[in-house]
This record gives structure tokens, C-alpha cells and sequence, in this order.
């Protein structure tokens, strides 16, 4: 409902087109062309739908650390996605995407807007890869439990 509302005040929300993965109900958005894809096991078409898109957005009410949000940075794909759990944690705003206060669609229209007029998308899509290389990696995140067991054996 909070992204419903969000794209219904939009003066442009013609422009839009959504396209939902997973199981989902059916929204209905007048002017507003919604792709329901369903749930997409498949990871090479997973990461060509994340990377078609111009941004991906999570409106949570309240999460952890959503996969979701770090597969569409690793595609290139900037995130809006609430201020809540995990979230802030991958997203940086300008950098990765952009958040905006949960529950608030008033808030989420005015990032949405800001987002999709910005002409730099080359270079936000960029930076988020890089973030996802340099500190998501498998082998990063290794190094860094490694790190963090060591110093809890260590002080035992």
C-alpha cells in the first residue's frame, strides 16, 4: 500500500512500469502497467530482470538484511528502500539508492521522483556494483567471520 499510494501521486506515474517477482496479489494502479513475473528460481533471469530495471524498490515495514536488496545492487540496479532493519546498511543514499522513512508514501514519492529524474544512473549503477564486489563478496564476507571468530577465540 505504501508504494500504491506513493506512485498514485506522482504527476508522472504514466511513466511507470512495475514489475513484481515473487508471489504477489494483484495490484491495480490506474495508468500504471504492472508485469507480474511470479517467483523466479532460475539465477540468470533473476539477475536480467534485476539489471532491466531502472530501480528497485522495497517498501518494508520492518526487515533484516533482505537478499533481495543485495541482489539488485550486485546487478548494478539502485535500491529505495525503507529506513528499517538492514536495510540502511546497504543502501547509501546517492550512492547505492536512496531511503526513505517506512510506512511514509508521501516520502517514497518524493525519492521516487528525485531518483528517476537524476542523470547520472550510469554512475549510480556503477557504484553499486562496487559496493557489492568490494564489501558482499563471498570471499570478503569469509575474511570477515574469519576475523571476527579469531578475536572471540582469542579472548577466550
Amino acid at each position: 500500500d505504501v508504494l500504491l499510494k506513493a506512485i498514485e501521486v506522482l504527476d508522472n506515474h504514466d511513466d511507470f512500469e512495475l514489475v513484481v517477482m515473487g508471489n504477489s496479489s494483484e495490484l491495480l494502479i490506474p495508468g500504471v502497467d504492472v508485469h507480474y513475473l511470479g517467483f523466479i528460481q532460475d539465477d540468470i533471469l533473476k539477475a536480467a530482470v534485476y539489471a532491466a530495471a531502472d530501480i528497485f524498490i522495497i517498501p518494508s515495514l520492518e526487515d533484516n538484511l533482505p537478499n533481495t536488496v543485495l541482489e539488485s545492487i550486485a546487478c548494478g540496479t539502485p535500491v529505495i528502500g525503507s529506513n528499517v532493519g538492514g536495510i540502511p546498511d546497504m543502501v547509501r543514499s546517492g550512492v547505492t539508492g536512496d531511503l526513505f522513512e517506512a510506512g511514509n508514501s508521501q516520502d517514497l514519492a518524493f525519492k521516487l521522483d528525485a531518483w528517476m529524474s537524476r542523470d547520472d544512473h550510469e554512475l549510480i549503477s556503477k557504484n553499486c556494483r562496487k559496493v557489492a564486489e568490494e564489501e558482499y563478496d563471498q570471499f570478503v564476507q569469509a575474511k570477515a567471520y574469519q576475523k571476527l571468530f579469531e578475536t572471540i577465540l582469542g579472548r577466550n
